[in-house]
């Protein structure tokens, strides 16, 4: 049996992973919202892969995000309805090398994926606070695209990719370290304070392994867990295209009708 339509907004979804499970949720007949910096690259991608460009279950907002007013327009749908799943694939491109021992690579924005999460979760609360209609009995789920070495009481990399997550990545690791420090706190039933808060989301965490372009292998070879043991993750690999990390968010957070209970607040590495 098929599954109503869910309302689905991305963000950073001209990157691969997010782009991925972009394309499964039109093919599957979910409501998308998208916000682009650039609508015509979007749409040119999402062209070259035989989508409908027309339907109307697919919007485009053109805009920043770390544009809280953009950010807003992309999560709210027809009648005023917030965005049930918020995909979020934000990340910076073109890494280069810089003179620093401890930070050998930067981007051009090395602290966007922090600004960007923040404003998207100021946006939430916004719209909480003034949306017409009813809020939901929970909160939007929040998917984010994260990465393998983010965790630090645990290790979920290969010794061998050593160098690779504990000095040439520190200044992306970081940026996204301080995304999970946030969604945490929104997260929590509880303030800073400890007084109690109703919980603005729900999150999943998806840590891939290294990224690398290319046609997938198939759902049959992605391996993902949420579980550590003995401070190690279950689930570790060297790499995996972002196609498949793709199809992975799609099938098992999407193409359900509820999330897997031990996913949920959870961060998951995802490998092949």
């Amino acid at each position: 049996m098929s599954l109503p339509p869910k309302n689905i907004t991305f963000f950073g979804a001209t990157g691969g992973c997010t782009f991925s499970t972009l394309r499964h949720s039109l093919l599957a007949g979910h409501n998308c919202r998208v916000l682009a910096r650039s609508p015509t690259k979007l749409l040119d991608m999402l062209s070259a892969h035989s989508i409908d460009l027309s339907s109307s279950r697919l919007h485009v907002v053109q805009g920043d995000v770390t544009d809280v007013e953009a950010v807003k327009e992309a999560l709210v749908f027809e009648g005023g309805v917030e965005a049930g799943v918020v995909v979020c694939g934000i990340g910076g491109v073109q890494p280069r090398i810089q003179l620093n021992l401890s930070y050998p690579l930067t981007i051009e924005d090395p602290h966007i994926c922090h600004k960007g999460t923040v404003t998207i979760l100021s946006a939430l609360s916004s719209i909480r606070s003034t949306i017409r209609n009813k809020p939901q009995t929970q909160p939007p789920l929040l998917i984010m695209v994260s990465s393998a070495g983010v965790a630090t009481t645990y290790r979920d990399w290969p010794l061998l990719m050593l160098p690779f997550y504990r000095w040439l990545l520190n200044t992306m690791l970081e940026d996204k370290r301080r995304v999970h420090d946030a969604v945490l706190a929104a997260s929590s039933p509880l303030t800073a304070s400890g007084e109690e808060q109703a919980p603005l989301i729900r999150f999943v965490s998806v840590r891939p392994s290294h990224l690398v372009d290319g046609v997938g292998l198939g759902r049959e070879k992605i391996r993902a867990s949420a579980k550590v043991l003995d401070g190690r993750a279950a689930v570790m690999g060297y790499q995996i295209a972002r196609e498949d990390v793709g199809v992975w968010i799609f099938e098992e957070l999407l193409g359900k009708e509820e999330v897997e209970k031990g996913l949920v607040n959870a961060c998951v590495n995802v490998t092949w």
